[in-house]
């Protein structure tokens, strides 16, 4: 099953753990129901939160009894005890038996190189490349020389050049901008790649920069037939990850 594959649902976690994002909390759970709302416009969403949490999070998705607003139709919350809310870390892994002969793979392609700022990771896949169809990537390349990454990213062979992407989105907070106060002066960059493929739909984390509607250009004229959605995410960014980073796949044969 490759990443282009359809979905029946997307399974996420509601934040848990305070220590993680300092002042950031508050903030970082809003985001969270940010791209849960946005992966809901195209396939249902399993939100799991932590045991008395539910509430909190049917509220901030728009699923509470008071919103009023119907905006989180397509979002359910179940209370597990968890304690992480990074999926693609925490969650589980739907995979198949002799997947690798099931799937079709045939080679393996081990990256040598990462984000150089990343620290949080050294470099996560879904913050350099993405699959978006049979033999079809997509490749994060920063476009500004005086960035650090372009030496250790630049492609070394002609099959692998794909169409540029433009860099990642540096986002530095402003005074006017309290929301995200706690990471003022800290410079954090949104991955476009650290997208989530929903049926149909593609939620991209943006930062609110002008590189953000070329970004998005390039990630629709790669994916025709879906619609791509960008959801501002500095925060998500700031905690060391995006939108793919909290969200895991739920193939249909796995609820079958």
């Amino acid at each position: 099953m490759g990443a282009w594959a359809e979905r029946d649902a997307c399974l996420m976690a509601w934040p848990t753990r305070p220590a993680l994002w300092g002042p950031a909390f508050e903030a970082a759970k809003q985001e969270y129901a940010a791209v849960a709302r946005a992966i809901a416009a195209f396939e249902p969403v399993l939100m799991i939160a932590a045991p008395g949490l539910a509430e909190e999070a049917r509220a901030a998705c728009g699923t509470g009894t008071g919103t009023g607003s119907g905006s989180g139709s397509g979002i359910e919350v179940i209370e597990l005890p968890i304690d992480d809310s990074w999926l693609r870390d925490s969650g589980p892994v739907f995979t198949h038996d002799e997947h690798g002969a099931r799937v079709g793979i045939e080679k393996v392609i081990w990256l040598p190189y990462g984000g150089l700022e990343d620290t949080e990771t050294d470099g996560h896949v879904d913050g350099v490349a993405a699959y978006v169809g049979p033999a079809k990537v997509v490749v994060s390349l920063p476009e500004d020389p005086a960035h650090p990454d372009p030496p250790v990213c630049a492609p070394t062979s002609p099959s692998w050049r794909p169409p540029p992407t433009p860099a990642a989105a540096p986002w530095r907070s402003s005074p006017s901008q309290t929301t995200y106060g706690e990471v003022a002066g800290t410079r954090v960059e949104v991955g476009y790649l650290n997208f989530y493929l929903a049926n149909g739909g593609c939620v991209v984390p943006v930062g609110g920069t002008p590189q953000d509607d070329a970004a998005l250009a390039v990630l629709a004229a790669a994916l025709p037939g879906r619609t791509v959605v960008g959801v501002p995410t500095p925060v998500l960014a700031y905690g060391g990850g995006g939108v793919h980073c909290i969200t895991q796949q739920l193939p249909k044969e796995a609820r079958a």
